[in-house]
């Protein structure tokens, strides 16, 4: 009989045993409950941005990959893990449509309660663009709407993308911020 790999997981990961469930055994668990007693004999975890990955958690499991569906990994303790021969991941970007989505909400309510003007074009300066940035900026670029992209880390590694200036940012209506916390 083939014994299958143990995978923990958050209980509000959806899908987890319907997409993985043939090639291992996926238990779920509320965030509060992962904890070191109780991810020990696992050999996959897959957490979410509520979960801090660090030596506390996984020192003495048999874990070596942790897979979060967010894009952030400030809650990783990337030095600890790489010591320690354990894999990451993180998705960014997934969230890119809902966030664009999000803008366009909070602009259409800006202009319905008449905090932003309705009858001339609005200046709006997009800090970070990355995976989420960019699909803001095609979102927002089907509004009447000046656009303002600043990134300078990306600029000097992408010679096509061209950074505003701060000081452009600072005659923006509207500024909305899309970089990793890192």
């Amino acid at each position: 009989m083939k014994v299958s790999p143990t995978l923990i997981y958050d209980e509000n990961i959806p899908l987890v045993p319907e997409l993985l469930g043939d090639h291992f055994d996926c238990q779920a668990l509320p965030s509060h409950l992962i904890t070191q007693k109780n991810i020990k004999a696992a050999d996959v975890l897959f957490v979410r941005s509520v979960t801090k990955v660090d030596e506390a958690l996984l020192s003495g499991s048999s874990v070596k990959f942790v897979g979060c569906p967010t894009s952030g990994y400030e809650h990783f303790d990337n030095e600890w893990l790489a010591k320690n021969e354990i894999t990451w991941t993180v998705a960014p970007g997934c969230n890119a449509i809902s966030v664009a989505d999000y803008v366009i909400a909070c602009i259409a309510r800006l202009r319905l309660a008449k905090k932003l003007p309705c009858d001339k074009t609005i200046n709006i300066g997009i800090i970070g663009f990355g995976p989420v940035g960019m699909t803001v900026f095609e979102r927002l670029k089907h509004l009447d709407a000046n656009l303002h992209s600043y990134d300078p880390p990306k600029a000097q590694l992408d010679s096509t993308f061209s950074s505003c200036s701060l000081e452009t940012l600072q005659d923006c209506d509207l500024i909305c911020v899309h970089c990793s916390l890192t």
